[in-house]
């Protein structure tokens, strides 16, 4: 056996053992889902046949990975410039089939609750025409033209129809991921592994009716992605390159972590200084100038940058600072490994057993290589540095962005490993890849399990700030009262006039919630209180004067009607 079949068994045993370790880790957190594994916890809020379905898949990855690392290794596959022609020259019509195809399994599959993320907020605003996220500003550009389409076509601006928004992201991707597969694959087995690797990230999951900032953004970047892979590899097209930046900067300036990569094939292009100056200087100009033209300044800027970095102060500043854990601590780093489980399982997997693949020996020089690592570097920084007073598997969207380099690298870096195996790794690493996305997806496609889910993860026992617990107990507030289940709202205010009794609205919220339940004696207090903590609220003032028209007591429902007018 010579050395670069022992380099390759090493590598196979490395990805059996983890994707088996992985494996027992989702059974066992599984079992008994708690908040701090909410990264692998999933499975254990679906029905009987949802989990046999993931655990099925996972457990077929997990026995092909045993076989190829155990049975000797198939003659490695040379490297191609390009995938097979013939699957590069599938005609139109099945083309727009197979996306036709994926976008209905996005709308099947779509998402049915919105607490992760801000979804509710957004879905809320984006209702009532009140939305504003001053640094994403191209992403809300988006979403409000879609609004704003629905009205003006008479349909109803719900979550089912704004789910289109982010199912058409889903499409686009699907068509960008078949251009990065065509960069990173290695023969044409090789690419539709790579595709399919692709687009069962659990990033994804965005695109499955998510209503967020975030699939317009995850596409902007995944575009930059390829457009720089492009770049790396033919030795052109900075200026598009550059675009493609100024695109996701103007979609979210989180992505700001792209630049270093941006200025590293700047910088490597055989291009003139002078040229190259214009191209950083442009880099510099042309976000900015985005930003500004759609309504976002210096003043968000600052503020964003304030955010970000609020983790990593001391002193007098950071005691303001909301947050659950220090930006050094176990606590972060547990959080951290969760969202990456969730987001690249297999393609960090791959990416830690092609490193053991080419242990002792020094990895070939690689353009599109240095390109992914340096992006996926800058963003695993940024996620290490972020640290932000929700609860991380709330916030689970903006890391994802972070990592999204990260699983393209992951697979780049496994190409070979994928290439020498045979079908066996590949029906390993896309069982375990899709049976990770299935755990997510079918989650949040279920009112019941995606409910279970959160109130899980924002639970008694979950490590997370009181903001975090505050915002979480209100969102499960309005959602209750909003199925009609005032029993269980009321449940969610009376722990927030527990925990928060300072605040007017959860002393509105609460009368409110007894109101729709009929209860009118017990929400006067509770509605007087928030009166006397608040005056000027109109809505509080309605819902005293309904109540003590129910109670009889209409000498005092009248002044409560004039002070309305």
């Amino acid at each position: 056996m010579d050395a670069r079949a022992v380099s390759h068994r090493a590598g196979y045993l490395f990805f059996a053992a983890g994707a088996l370790l992985y494996v027992c880790a989702i059974f066992v957190a599984s079992g008994s889902p708690g908040p701090g594994a909410w990264g692998i916890h999933l499975a254990g809020f679906l029905a009987l046949p949802g989990k046999l379905l993931v655990f099925t898949l996972l457990g077929v990855g997990v026995a092909a990975s045993a076989v190829v690392a155990f049975k000797p290794p198939a003659r490695q596959v040379p490297p191609g410039d390009h995938p097979l022609h013939e699957i590069l020259r599938i005609t139109a019509g099945p083309r727009f089939a197979l996306l036709a195809g994926y976008a209905a399994i996005l709308w099947l599959l779509r998402t049915r609750t919105h607490f992760l993320g801000d979804g509710m907020i957004w879905l809320y605003g984006l209702r009532e025409g009140d939305l504003s996220a001053p640094t994403e500003p191209l992403a809300q550009a988006i979403w409000q033209t879609a609004s704003g389409a629905l009205r003006q076509l008479g349909a109803p601006v719900l979550s089912s129809t704004l789910a289109m928004v982010s199912i058409a992201c889903g499409a686009v991707t699907a068509v960008i991921f078949w251009g990065i597969a065509r960069e990173i694959a290695l023969g044409g087995g090789g690419f539709v592994t790579a595709f399919l690797l692709l687009m069962t990230m659990g990033a994804t999951g965005l695109f499955y009716g998510y209503i967020e900032s975030y699939p317009p953004v995850a596409v902007a970047i995944l575009a930059y992605l390829l457009a720089g892979l492009r770049c790396a590899r033919r030795g052109r097209g900075l200026f598009l390159l550059v675009l493609a930046f100024a695109v996701a900067v103007a979609s979210h300036l989180v992505t700001l972590y792209l630049a270093p990569s941006l200025l590293f094939l700047i910088l490597r292009g055989p291009v003139s200084q002078v040229r190259r100056a214009a191209l950083i200087g442009l880099a510099v100009a042309l976000p900015a100038t985005l930003l500004v033209l759609l309504g976002s300044g210096p003043a968000q800027w600052l503020h964003t940058f304030e955010l970000a970095t609020g983790a990593a102060r001391v002193g007098p500043v950071a005691t303001s600072t909301m947050r659950p854990y220090e930006i050094v601590s176990l606590g972060h780093a547990i959080d951290l490994a969760n969202v990456m489980l969730l987001v690249v399982p297999v393609p960090l997997l791959l990416l830690l057993a092609g490193i053991v693949q080419r242990r002792g020996r020094v990895p070939e020089a690689s353009s599109p290589g240095a390109f992914l690592g340096i992006a996926s570097g800058a963003g695993l920084l940024g996620a290490l540095a972020l640290v932000l007073p929700v609860a991380a598997a709330q916030d689970w969207d903006l890391t994802s962005l972070l990592i999204l380099p990260l699983g393209v690298f992951g697979i780049w870096a496994g190409r070979s490993l994928c290439a020498s195996g045979g079908k066996l790794i590949r029906v390993s690493v896309l069982g375990i890849s899709l049976g990770s996305l299935l755990a997510f997806v079918l989650v949040n496609a279920s009112d019941r399990a995606g409910t279970r889910r959160y109130e899980t993860l924002v639970g008694p026992h979950a490590r997370i700030t009181d903001f975090a617990r505050w915002y979480a107990y209100e969102l499960l507030a309005h959602y209750y009262r909003h199925r009609g289940d005032y029993g269980s709202a009321m449940a969610y205010v009376d722990l927030l006039l527990r925990t928060e009794p300072a605040n007017p609205r959860y002393w509105a919220m609460g009368g409110a919630t007894l109101v729709g339940m009929g209860r009118y004696a017990e929400a006067v207090p509770l509605l007087t209180e928030a009166l006397r903590r608040s005056p000027n609220r109109a809505g509080t003032r309605t819902n005293l004067g309904i109540s003590y028209s129910a109670l009889g007591r209409y000498r005092e429902a009248l002044p409560t009607s004039s002070e309305r007018r």
